[in-house]
C-alpha cells in the first residue's frame, strides 16, 4: 500500500444575499441568501455598520435556512451582511456583501412651544433609539418653510430653550432627530414672544388743546408705539397715532379746550402688540377772558366788552 492521505470537499458559498429593513419595525433587518451546499451544520451570520466598518459575527442558524430576522437594532442606521456555511471546523467562502438596509428612524412627536418675552421653550417626544442627537430648526414667522438649523443637542434629549429670539416676534419651530444616515423631522410648532408693556405714562394737559404724554419703554426691538385715547371716562378708546421705535413721549395736539381725556400706551411690532400701559388722564384748561371792560352808557345802563 501506498502512504495515506485525505482531502476535504468544499463548501459552497451561499449567494444572492439581500436584506430588507422592515417597514414599521425600525429595529429590524430580514436577511435573505441562497444555500448552494449539501450536508452543512449550518451558517455563521456577520453584519458589519457602513461599508468601511469591520465584520462581527452576529448569529449562527440551523442547516437548510434561507433568511433571518435580525432585530434589535439601531434606527436610522445602515448595515450590510454576509454568510458562509459551515460543517464542523469547515467553512465555506464567504457570499456576496449584502444591499446596504437602513432602518427607519422614527419621527420625533407632540413637539410643543411656549414662549415668554426672551425665550421659547420646546418639548418633544423622543421615538427613535440609538439617534445621534436632535436638530434643532427655526424660521421667523408663521409660514414654516425654509429652516435653518440653529443648534444640536444631544441623543435622548427632549427640550430646549431657545435665548436667541426677538421680542414681539413669531417664530416656527421643528425638531429632527438624526443619525449619519438619516433625519426625520417632528410636527412645527409656532410661538410668539411677548412684547413688554410700556409702564408708568403720565398725561398733562399743558395748553387749552395740547396734552404731554410720557412713558418708559421696557421692550427691545419694537417696531414702535401705538396711541389710544377716550374722551371722559376711561373706555371706549380708539387709536390716536403711532409713534417711531424707542419714543418715550409725545404730545397730542387735537384736544378740545376744557375736556378730559384718558390714554394708554402699546408697544408693537409686525407680529404682534403689547398688553396696554396703566390709563392716564388730564383735562385740557379753558382760557380766561381778558380785556374786560366796563362802560357807562347811561343812567340805568353799564356795557361790558372782553
Amino acid at each position: 500500500y501506498s502512504n495515506e492521505t485525505y482531502c476535504i470537499t468544499p463548501l459552497p458559498a451561499p449567494s444572492n444575499v439581500v436584506a430588507y429593513p422592515h417597514s414599521t419595525d425600525c429595529g429590524r433587518v430580514d436577511v435573505y441568501w441562497t444555500d448552494n451546499s449539501t450536508g452543512e451544520d449550518g451558517f455563521k451570520i456577520e453584519r458589519r455598520e457602513w461599508s468601511g466598518g469591520s465584520w462581527q459575527e452576529i448569529a449562527t442558524v440551523a442547516a437548510n435556512t434561507t433568511s433571518y430576522t435580525n432585530t434589535g437594532l439601531c434606527n436610522g442606521y445602515s448595515y450590510y451582511y454576509r454568510v458562509r456555511a459551515y460543517r464542523g471546523s469547515v467553512y465555506s467562502s464567504y457570499s456576496n456583501i449584502s444591499n446596504e438596509a437602513t432602518t427607519c428612524l422614527p419621527n420625533p412627536s407632540n413637539l410643543q412651544c411656549s414662549a415668554s418675552a426672551n425665550q421659547v421653550s420646546l418639548t418633544w417626544q423622543d421615538n427613535s433609539y440609538c439617534e445621534s442627537g436632535f436638530s434643532i430648526e427655526r424660521v421667523t414667522g408663521s409660514s414654516c418653510t425654509n429652516f435653518s438649523q440653529i443648534t444640536t443637542v444631544g441623543a435622548n434629549t427632549t427640550s430646549y430653550n431657545d435665548t436667541s429670539v426677538n421680542q414681539g416676534t413669531t417664530y416656527c419651530y421643528r425638531v429632527g432627530a438624526y443619525t449619519p444616515a438619516l433625519t426625520s423631522y417632528s410636527n412645527n410648532a409656532t410661538c410668539t414672544t411677548s412684547l413688554p408693556a410700556p409702564s408708568n405714562l403720565t398725561a398733562t394737559a399743558t395748553g387749552p388743546n395740547s396734552i404731554s404724554l410720557s412713558w418708559r419703554d421696557n421692550s427691545t426691538g419694537e417696531s414702535g408705539f401705538k396711541i389710544y385715547r377716550a374722551t371722559g371716562s376711561c373706555s371706549n378708546f380708539s387709536l390716536l397715532t403711532t409713534v417711531a421705535a424707542n419714543s418715550t413721549s409725545t404730545n397730542d395736539t387735537t384736544p378740545s379746550q376744557g375736556t378730559t381725556y384718558c390714554y394708554y400706551v402699546t408697544a408693537y411690532t409686525s407680529y404682534t402688540e403689547s398688553n396696554p400701559s396703566n390709563n392716564a388722564s388730564a383735562t385740557t384748561p379753558i382760557p380766561n377772558p381778558s380785556n374786560l371792560t366796563a362802560t357807562a352808557t347811561g343812567p340805568n345802563s353799564i356795557s361790558l366788552s372782553w
